[in-house]
């Protein structure tokens, strides 16, 4: 009869999850998900009127304790010698194969979506050295439009100063397991030069043979640029509150006990002169600090190195000639640009 099972087997019975009593002569359309009953029906009928319909697909069926389970199709009509035409099926559970690749999709998936959305730049090379993945935070760092411009390239087409020397040397580093930290110059592709932190590790396959290289690269441009200026302002420290402590000390070598009182009053002005100019110059630099969060701001430069000549000539009778200087040049400052005049 159209629909009813007439023969299974036992992987068929594992599969549905019935006793071969509770199959045989029932309609298989009892044991489909609804998701499946209607495409199952109608490639039923159309294959046993004989037209031309696919003949694997997938399906779902629902177990006897209400769970779905994937199943591959493979079906046929076949006549017999009664004259009858028959549907012959063989199914087999994909279940754990459709949950295995959906896990990997979603693995894959968390994976871009980290790599593509991290901050720092990332490329993968292999053996050879060359770049087979570059993610677009290093298209950005280097100057690039999409990985596509990196991909193919060598490693040393990005690495300053490299050469295969360097190559052959890290991928022996990797190949036994080693994981470093080091920095480097990046190559930007307007020549240029791009400071950054490369954190590199050895790339493996299933079997846990070395296939390339992975590293993270961070751009410390900003670190650098911070450094220059700590750099900066430590040597005007050393170099200016040296010489002030030099004014100081030779005031203090004019204090002797039987000094007459003008010496004495010159030795004082030393000493007082070199430890306010001390005072001032870590004002300077405390106050060119806390500006890098200001605003800039439109300031006359006129009026500016006006009142600073004017406040150098009550501190230190000098008069600075500003005859020449424009009084309609505007600049865009923080509160610091009095100190660098």
């Amino acid at each position: 009869d159209a629909y009813k099972l007439e023969y299974v087997n036992d992987k068929v019975c594992d599969i549905i999850g019935r006793r071969r009593s509770e199959i045989l002569g029932h309609d298989f359309r009892e044991f489909l998900h609804a998701d499946s009953l209607d495409i199952v029906a109608e490639r039923y009928k159309k294959r046993r009127q004989g037209e031309d319909v696919p003949s694997a697909y997938e399906i779902k069926i629902v177990r006897k304790d209400g769970e779905v389970r994937n199943i591959r199709m493979n079906a046929g009509a076949i006549q017999g010698g009664d004259g009858r035409v028959r549907t012959v099926a063989q199914l087999l559970d994909i279940t754990d194969e459709k949950a295995g690749a959906l896990a990997l999709e979603e693995s894959e998936y968390r994976y871009r979506n980290l790599v593509e959305n991290m901050d720092s730049g990332l490329s993968v090379d292999n053996i050879e050295g060359i770049i087979t993945l570059a993610n677009d935070a290093l298209c950005r760092m280097l100057g690039y439009d999409s990985p596509d411009e990196l991909i193919g390239q060598k490693i040393t087409t990005v690495l300053h100063g490299w050469t295969q020397n360097h190559v052959n040397e890290k991928v022996r580093d990797r190949k036994a397991g080693k994981i470093e930290q080091y920095e480097a110059q990046l190559i930007h592709k307007s020549g240029g030069m791009v400071p950054a932190m490369v954190t590199a590790s050895p790339l493996l396959d299933h079997n846990d043979e070395y296939i390339g290289s992975m590293a993270v690269f961070t751009n410390i441009s900003e670190l650098k640029k911070t450094e220059a200026e700590v750099h900066f302002l430590l040597d005007l420290l050393l170099h200016d509150i040296g010489n002030q402590l030099q004014l100081i000390l030779a005031g203090g070598d004019f204090l002797e006990r039987n000094a007459p009182p003008d010496q004495i009053v010159r030795s004082k002005r030393y000493i007082m002169d070199g430890a306010l100019r001390c005072m001032e110059l870590i004002q300077k630099v405390r106050r060119a600090e806390e500006s890098k969060s200001e605003p800039l701001s439109p300031n006359l430069l006129s009026l500016v190195a006006r009142a600073e000549t004017e406040l150098l000539f009550k501190q230190r009778g000098v008069r600075v000639d500003l005859s020449g200087l424009d009084d309609n040049i505007t600049v865009y400052a923080d509160q610091a640009l009095s100190q660098q005049l």
